[in-house]
């Protein structure tokens, strides 16, 4: 069972219960409305993740290290209606494992849920088209060893990885969510998860940001 703490407005409470209330593995241990209740439901219920939906101009930059000093294991969400670029990076260097933007996303909430409390790091294909460069060209400096920019080149393909693997990963690469995959290729969305964790142990790779890098280093983007 994942425990998750939900921060947001009042008003925004009942829409995140109907996507969530119906998921088996998925429990909502508390809510709370501002960055104070933030700190004190993380501190007070250690859960395995937060998805905070208050939106401000440094949100994710500020109340993401104060939030992971309170409970380390804890994976931060950020599900807001900002994407300009900055924003989006200032969350992910801080250290969420999700960002997700509204109401575009809803229906993404319990897979993002569950890819962030099992390592991952999810960033909604609505906005990773539009800040990929910008994430890419950050990442190379200062946040990706495992992917090494300029002449570094990229990672070698390792001879174990399926083409299946090779297939999803392109399309991660163009900013599809795994729903999305998983029609276009016809499997189900908990096959698509499973081909992307053996793909990342294969890699080498930590989250979802640095398989988009890695598909497009490699070129699997041009892949079907």
């Amino acid at each position: 069972m994942i425990n998750i703490v939900v921060v947001n407005r009042k008003e925004d409470q009942r829409a995140v219960n109907s996507v969530l209330l119906p998921e088996d593995d998925i429990r909502i241990s508390a809510f709370g409305q501002d960055e104070y209740d933030a700190l004190k439901l993380v501190g007070l219920k250690k859960p395995d993740a937060v998805l905070i939906s208050i939106d401000g101009e440094r949100a994710g930059a500020d109340l993401v290290p104060l939030l992971k000093r309170r409970s380390p294991h804890t994976a931060v969400i950020i599900y807001t209606a900002r994407s300009r670029e900055e924003a989006v990076w200032e969350a992910v260097s801080a250290g969420v494992s999700g960002y997700l933007v509204k109401p575009d996303d809803h229906d993404r909430l319990p897979d993002m849920i569950r890819i962030a409390c099992f390592g991952g790091c999810y960033i909604s294909p609505n906005i990773l088209g539009q800040t990929r460069a910008y994430i890419m060209d950050q990442m190379h400096c200062r946040r990706c060893p495992k992917v090494p920019a300029g002449g570094g080149g990229a990672p070698s393909i390792p001879s174990g990885i399926s083409n299946t693997e090779l297939r999803i990963m392109g399309r991660i690469g163009r900013a599809q969510s795994n729903k999305e995959i998983a029609e276009q290729m016809r499997l189900t969305q908990g096959t698509v998860r499973n081909y992307i964790s053996s793909a990342m142990k294969k890699t080498g790779l930590q989250n979802r940001t640095q398989i988009v890098i890695y598909a497009l280093k490699n070129g699997l983007t041009r892949i079907g």
